[in-house]
């Protein structure tokens, strides 16, 4: 499994990604004698990569893998960050995107690795399904 570390790193990817897609972004673009912090995608580029390593939190209890690492996560995750964008005027849409594809980058990564534990996989379908899925590609080893 990738480590938090890579997860986080897939976070900032997924951020720097969303920010080259065309839209209004005016609100998002720093001045140029901005600090490296601003003009990298200040503190919501480290919000997702905290939330792209955020899934890991259920290793703190009983059920790793499961309800953390599942598409109904990643929608809520994005309906509660589009809430508090809309609630502080920024564009919504854009942002709790961007934060749920950091998230789902999680998803993504794990499911691509070697899980050596059993069951393998996670749950991506909770709570529609409690089938375990992995690719089998073995992408990132233990």
């Amino acid at each position: 499994m990738p480590s938090p570390i890579g997860h986080a790193l897939a976070g900032v990817l997924t951020a720097w990604i969303v920010d080259v897609i065309p839209g209004q972004r005016a609100w998002r673009a720093p001045a140029p004698t901005a600090s490296w912090l601003d003009r990298a995608g200040d503190g919501l580029t480290i919000a997702c990569a905290a939330l792209a390593a955020a899934p890991d939190i259920d290793l703190l209890f009983a059920g790793h893998r499961t309800v953390t690492h599942s598409l109904g996560a990643v929608m809520l995750v994005g309906v509660v960050v589009g809430l508090m964008a809309a609630r502080s005027g920024r564009p919504a849409l854009r942002i709790a995107l961007m934060c749920a594809a950091a998230y789902a980058s999680h998803l993504l990564l794990d499911w691509m690795a070697v899980d050596q534990t059993f069951p393998q996989g996670l749950q991506a379908l909770w709570p529609l399904s409690h089938r375990w899925y992995i690719s089998g590609w073995n992408l990132f080893g233990p």
